[in-house]
């Protein structure tokens, strides 16, 4: 019954589903360390991202609350920065593979099945590769739009406070009164 074994897989299966059972495992088995790579826990950060944009739109947060979120901010931006270079590396092989295969052909025509597949299977590790990039980029952009916006809150206050009008020091009226 064992010798059998890989006769009754061939015999049971179509052609087409065993070109495809390699692309599939393949993808499977890159997947799932990628998925476990994320170091990013999006939903922690939409929530933080979702309180920023609160505090921002009623404007009565203190300057020292407003630090506070900045700086968290920052944290989550820096961390999305290392993520969208994570598999820089590991793309850049993929690409170079992808180069070293022959041109795709032409409407029409055919090319060999090995080369066939190996453009397919490449084509999916650099698909499930770059999600991560991707999804860091548009946080990053998220996280750097609220820092900058904190930022212009702040300088606006700043501003504003300077501008008010206070009493001067060396006003004469205001020292005779402080004498008596």
């Amino acid at each position: 019954m064992t010798s059998g074994g890989g006769r009754w897989l061939r015999d049971r299966v179509p052609g087409w589903f065993r070109g495809l059972l390699p692309l599939f495992l393949a993808t499977l088995l890159l997947a799932a360390p990628l998925r476990a790579q994320e170091t990013g826990d999006y939903s922690a950060w939409e929530r933080l991202a979702g309180r920023v944009d609160q505090t921002l739109a009623v404007d009565a947060a203190p300057d020292a609350a407003l630090l506070a979120l900045r700086e968290q901010v920052v944290s989550w931006r820096d961390k999305f920065l290392a993520d969208n270079t994570a598999n820089s590396r590991r793309l850049e092989t993929i690409d170079r593979r992808l180069s070293m295969l022959p041109a795709p052909p032409a409407e029409g025509a055919t090319e060999p099945e090995a080369v066939t597949s190996e453009r397919n299977s490449l084509t999916e590790q650099r698909r499930v590769l770059e999600e991560p990039s991707v999804r860091a980029q548009l946080a990053y952009a998220h996280a750097d739009g609220l820092v900058r916006e904190i930022d212009e809150v702040l300088r606006l206050r700043q501003a504003s406070a300077m501008m008010q009008r206070l009493p001067t020091p060396l006003n004469p009226t205001r020292s005779a009164r402080r004498a008596r």
